[in-house]
């Protein structure tokens, strides 16, 4: 068992174990398209563009949710045993990754949020162009300012995406010395300063995950 645990968690510390899933995995699936850049993203002209804003917000908070959910089941392994380290860090690589590929700069999230901009710009511009007598001025003013709010909404929801990318790129580099420290641990037989090393950097994602819920706005548990 002692050295099955140290088998894995040195499969786990190396590169390939948190390279990209190959085509064909369950993540990617073998034919599915690329995302759209954010930059060249587009909505409909009739979409519903504030609407289409809440729910990019609604996906951020449920990629901090994910993070919430490993970060309860860690914590509720009161009673864990070196061999109980390598299925965890082998279990918070995989969610860890799946979430910063969520968030990834050209991904879905990040080519919804490109749509929103662009359709909100666009719109924005359109009526700045209306020509006078075309509208109640009063009313594009009012127009101008709700366009304008969606765009600042937009470059918010960019800015909180880079964060949570990074914040989480970080506890996953964390992870992956951890991992590497965890192995040398067991292969001198240090059993419980694997499980303490282990401990720690569990201690670290709590922080992690309570400043994304801070960012987001969203109560931390």
């Amino acid at each position: 068992m002692k050295r099955l645990l140290l088998a894995t968690v040195l499969c786990l510390s190396a590169p390939a174990a948190f390279a990209q899933p190959p085509s064909g995995c369950l993540n990617c699936g073998p034919h599915q398209a690329a995302p759209t850049p954010a930059s060249t993203a587009t909505l409909p002209a009739d979409a519903p563009v504030k609407t289409e804003l809440d729910n990019v917000f609604t996906q951020l908070g449920d990629q901090v949710k994910r993070a919430d959910t490993l970060l309860k089941q860690l914590r509720e392994t009161a009673a864990r045993k070196p061999e109980d380290v390598a299925q965890q860090v082998q279990t918070s690589t995989m969610v860890l990754s799946g979430l910063v590929d969520k968030l990834k700069q050209n991904g879905d999230i990040a080519g919804q949020l490109g749509a929103v901009r662009n359709a909100a710009s666009a719109h924005l511009k359109r009526v700045q162009e209306m020509a006078k007598g075309t509208i109640d001025e009063e009313d594009r003013t009012k127009i101008l300012s709700a366009w304008q709010s969606v765009l600042q909404g937009a470059d918010t929801g960019q800015a909180n995406m880079a964060t949570m990318r990074d914040s989480l790129n970080a506890a996953l580099s964390s992870l992956r010395e951890r991992s590497l420290a965890i192995g040398e641990l067991a292969l001198a037989g240090q059993y419980q300063q694997v499980i303490d090393s282990f401990n720690h950097w569990i201690g670290d994602l709590k922080n992690t995950v309570d400043s994304l819920h801070q960012l987001i706005g969203t109560p931390t548990s």
